[in-house]
């Protein structure tokens, strides 16, 4: 029962909104500066909510709360710069097939996950085998015209100049444990929900560490919780949940890996070790393959949970945590590519152990004493 003009105006109006999605789903939305979102984050009625009653209960001035909300968000926030991306998307190329020999992209995977663009933020949940997987997907993501998304990234790697350089690409950086510090933790949270809100992709390390082993460690639910807890609170009306799995023919940091598994302590990440790793420049670690799965919308983990039209409680949202967990681990096992450096180590692994089970002389099987590394840890690597 619409006049004509009215009709026109609702079809442009609908056109627009298309087409903005389509654009937003390939170059991203539009950035905003830095100050700009610490000024959204602070100001919004839940932030203030907060900052007040923290200002009463610690008996602190206003202006002071205020300040140190600003310092944490600083050390929190990414602070992409398009000009540093540019950069990266024409060294990155140079990196990775020097060092390595191509990155095989499957693009059929990634139609369902541009379609998922559309509807709302993708959540990115890749496995984690090197300090190179926030660099690897990006690329891989840029190539296929999809924006780079926000990447989680330890506090371990805020150190001079790689921190900087990280944030410029789009790294925000958390602390490992949340233990005690409230006042951190929802500065955090609310930086997350004002990321979605903007429409803004996020990628997810759901292990937390890296696997030193290639297996997939348990899941981590803080970021999932912290995910949902955003939609929740009215965030975005929906986003998408991304299997990815990375995979190396050879990790760079192996020679780290095994110094770890002899026994050895875990080195920190510090401005020594980027200086050692132009050692890496010398050398060739195979391929790198990237793979996607379905996304999972998480509409559709509503209605199939019955919680479609019912309000989320806490316990709830807790249950849908480890069903999407669960899910993603599943679906990046399902991607796993299983290469020949793969299987040549498997086949070595195999043939000691069956060999040193059927020499009559072997005895008893070595077990690692207290404080000492196990004696087959300590087998230097094979040559090829």
């Amino acid at each position: 029962d619409w006049s004509l003009d009215r009709s026109a105006l609702e079809l442009r109006r609908r056109l627009f909104s298309t087409l903005n999605r389509h654009c937003a789903s390939i170059t991203g939305p539009v950035l905003k500066t830095h100050e700009e979102l610490q000024q959204r984050l602070l100001t919004s009625p839940r932030m203030q909510r907060f900052l007040k009653r923290w200002a009463k209960r610690r008996k602190l001035p206003m202006g002071k709360v205020y300040q140190e909300a600003m310092g944490y968000f600083d050390e929190i926030a990414a602070r992409i710069d398009p000009k540093v991306i540019g950069l990266g998307r024409m060294l990155a190329p140079f990196l990775l097939e020097r060092v390595f020999d191509g990155v095989s992209v499957q693009p059929e995977g990634l139609r369902p996950v541009k379609q998922a663009a559309q509807k709302g933020p993708l959540i990115f949940v890749p496995c984690h085998r090197s300090n190179l997987d926030s660099l690897v997907l990006a690329y891989a993501l840029v190539r296929q015209h999809l924006p780079s998304p926000h990447f989680f990234a330890g506090r371990n790697l805020a150190f001079w100049p790689i921190g900087g350089l990280l944030r410029r690409f789009g790294a925000f950086f958390v602390r490992r444990s949340f233990k005690g510090a409230v006042f951190y933790a929802t500065v955090f949270a609310e930086y997350i929900h004002t990321l979605l809100a903007n429409g803004f992709n996020i990628g997810v390390f759901i292990e937390g560490g890296r696997s030193r082993t290639g297996r997939l460690l348990a899941p981590k639910l803080g970021m999932l919780t912290i995910l949902i807890n955003a939609w929740r609170n009215g965030a975005c009306d929906d986003m998408a949940f991304v299997p990815v799995y990375l995979g190396y023919d050879r990790v760079p940091e192996e020679g780290a890996y095994l110094h770890e598994a002899r026994g050895g302590d875990k080195t920190p990440e510090n401005f020594q070790q980027l200086v050692k790793a132009r050692k890496l420049l010398r050398a060739r670690y195979g391929r790198i393959y990237v793979r996607f799965g379905r996304p999972l919308q998480f509409s559709e983990v509503l209605e199939a949970s019955g919680l479609g039209q019912k309000p989320l409680t806490s316990k709830a949202a807790g249950e849908l945590c480890h069903a999407i967990a669960d899910h993603t681990l599943s679906n990046i096992n399902r991607q796993t590519v299983v290469t020949a450096q793969g299987l040549v180590a498997a086949a070595l692994g195999i043939s000691r152990v069956h060999t040193r089970a059927t020499r009559p002389d072997a005895g008893p099987p070595a077990h690692p004493r207290p404080g000492r590394p196990n004696r087959i840890a300590r087998i230097p690597p094979r040559r090829h």
